[in-house]
């Protein structure tokens, strides 16, 4: 099976998965902030918006999930401190799916 920026396609990744990719890319991203070329960094910076998206839309099965998808939140809270952005992948719209994660799984515990 063929392999594209360390995620099997053909495979639903975890969010275990997914949360190493996005600290690659974003490892990469700072790297690239002092002297990429623009289409370079819009794609990495691209890259980094749709991993978090696919984040917040991803279900959390697990508490093992439940701390990926936490880990995503404090890495855009500190970018958005202030919960001002509201696009499927920011810190607002992690942390509601973040809650609503918490709720599913603790109704499946009771």
């Amino acid at each position: 099976m063929s392999e594209h920026n360390n995620m099997k396609i053909g495979k639903f990744p975890t969010l275990e998965t997914l949360l190493d990719e996005l600290e690659r890319v974003d490892a990469e991203l700072r790297r690239l902030a002092a002297d990429a070329e623009d289409s370079v960094y819009i794609a990495t910076y691209e890259r980094h918006w749709a991993l978090r998206g696919l984040i917040n839309a991803t279900p959390s099965r697990s508490l093992s999930d439940i701390r990926a998808k936490a880990a995503v939140l404090r890495m855009e809270a500190a970018r958005d401190a202030d919960f001002e952005c509201d696009v499927s992948g920011s810190a607002r719209e992690l942390a509601k799916s973040l809650a609503a994660d918490v709720v599913a799984l603790e109704g499946c515990a009771e």
